[in-house]
Formats: C-alpha cells, structure tokens, sequence
C-alpha cells in the first residue's frame, strides 16, 4: 500500500493546471468500506438505482477524490490490498459529475435483459475498455485522458484516452458480440472463485490459477472436451497448483481423460 501512496501523490503532484485523481472502489470486496469515509468525500454510484437500500449501498461501487492529505484514503487503500477493486481515473471533471457518468452504466441492456456492468472490478477494466466502442467510452468516462487498474498479478496497467465531453448515456446498452466478449472475459474468474469456495485452503495465488485455468480451457477446446466434463477438468487441474505449459496440459488432459472412462 505504501507503494501505491507514493506513486499516487507523485502522480498528483504532476498533474497539470485543471487536472485531478480520482479513486473508483468496488465495494462488493468489502462491504460496507464506504462507511469510513465522509459522506461530503464519496458519491456511490448505486444510490441511484430504484429501491436502493443501505445494504445494497454497502456493496456499491464509489468515486472518491485521491487527496493525500485525506486521512480515509490512506485508510481505504489499506483495506483495498490484495483485492481487485481500486483503480484510478485522470480527468478534469469532479468527481460528482464523473460519478453521473459512471452510474448510468452500472446497469446495462443487453439481448433485451439488463445486467449489472462490473467496470469497477478491476479484473473487468482490460476487458471493458477494448470492448466498449469511442462512443460508449466517451459516455462512461467523458474528458478522462487515464485509467489506471491493478492487474491480476498485482502490478499497475494504465489505459491513455484522448478524453471527450460526451453526454451522459441515458440507456447504456451492448450488442450481442460486445455482451458476449465480457461474459467470456469473467469466466475464469468465476470459475476460480467458485473452486476456492469449494476448497477454501489456498492452492496457488489468483494470478497464478487464472493462467492454470487459461491453460485448461485451451487444452479442452483444442481436444473437444465435452462441455458437461469441463468444469471437473478444470477443477483438477487448479487443485494440483502447479503452472504448466500448453503440452504438459495437454498429456495430462488425455491422462484424466482415461482415468475418468476408468471410473465408469
């Protein structure tokens, strides 16, 4: 955390004349994080949403201004370490009308049904930035010209935009392929999670499984591992805990593969 501190007060003080921080949290990881800051610091982006309630508040997502002089914001990133849910966006706006944008898109249309758009997820933000289309980035992020996330292996990854005064959307809404891409892009996270509620003893670090898991759902497709054996497949592999290459993988699917027609 202290890392981060120092480079993000580096950051600030760099900053050209009409240009600030501003730290985008996702609350799902810690509920109730928002409680430790002032309320005239944060703006959460669910409180918008109909019948919103202080427990769905407890699990939304919230803008803050980076202020280093702002005791809760050391304390936020300190609660935030080791979580996918801080990163931090550069923009000449307040953090009240970036806050507008954001929230219009915290709830999507897509293929006639509305979904919940994770773009405070850090995991997500690769993903939602290469998927979203000039427009659409424009609506959710207006003049910003960075955004910088945590990757999943821990190190910082900033996206650079040439920043546009974009209304906010009214329906934010993604076609078939745009919808289809995210769905995709968290499926190995809610995979891994799923496998470590089964086994809360930790195999490997989270990084380290999302390649292990990478790995297994290459060696599937590529031998056309039946769709109701994937989830076994891939559950074995993680539990090993070891990081392995495309051929290894691949004799050892073969290898489960006759051990399971064994077991029938």
């Amino acid at each position: 955390m202290a890392g981060w501190m120092e480079k993000l007060c580096a950051r600030a003080q760099a900053l050209a004349a009409g240009q600030r921080l501003h730290l985008l949290i996702d609350g799902a990881f810690v509920p109730g994080l928002h409680r430790g800051v002032h309320p005239d610091r944060k703006v959460m982006l669910f409180a918008a949403l109909p019948g919103c309630s202080d427990e769905v508040l407890d699990l939304s997502s919230f803008l803050m201004p980076f202020d280093p002089d702002d005791p809760s914001v050391r304390r936020i990133l300190q609660r935030c370490s080791g979580w996918p849910m801080v990163s931090v966006i550069q923009a000449h706006e307040d953090v009240k009308r970036l806050a507008a944008r954001m929230a219009a898109w915290t709830v999507i249309e897509a293929d006639g049904q509305r979904f919940h758009l994770r773009f405070a997820d850090t995991r997500r933000i690769p993903a939602i930035v290469q998927t979203l289309d000039p427009g659409q980035r424009a609506q959710l992020l207006g003049p910003a010209t960075s955004w910088a996330c945590t990757t999943r292996s821990g190190s910082w990854q900033a996206f650079q935009f040439d920043g546009a005064d974009a209304e906010v959307a009214a329906f934010p809404a993604l076609d078939t392929r745009q919808f289809a891409v995210l769905v995709e892009d968290s499926r190995i996270d809610e995979m891994q999670a799923l496998f470590m509620r089964r086994h809360p003893r930790p195999f490997m670090p989270a990084w380290q499984g999302y390649d292990v898991l990478t790995l297994a759902l290459q060696a599937a497709a590529a031998s056309r591992l039946p769709e109701a054996a994937l989830l076994d497949w891939c559950e074995f592999l993680w539990r090993e805990g070891q990081v392995e290459t495309s051929s290894t993988v691949a004799d050892k699917l073969v290898n489960w593969q006759a051990a399971q027609a064994d077991r029938v």
